[in-house]
């Protein structure tokens, strides 16, 4: 999962969309990053674990339709 620093005030979220609505500059980054652990876990057939199943859930659904991480993903 990535978790987001927040400041004192505001509750960490582990929800990819608010991540990436609070730092646009490094959205490339965090894909980047994500997809790469996942595509870790995913080559060492360790598929079973629910965690993976949402961050990869959350990969796919903040993918742009049409950009080049959508089409490397599928």
């Amino acid at each position: 999962m990535v978790f987001a620093k927040q400041d004192k005030d505001e509750e960490a979220t582990a929800d990819l969309a608010k991540i990436l609505e609070q730092n646009p500059g490094k959205r490339g980054p965090i894909m980047q990053h994500l997809k790469e652990m996942t595509n870790q876990l995913v080559q060492k057939k360790t598929t079973g674990f629910t965690m993976l199943h949402d961050a990869l859930l959350q990969y796919f659904i903040n993918c742009a339709p049409g950009s080049p991480e959508h089409a490397e993903f599928l």
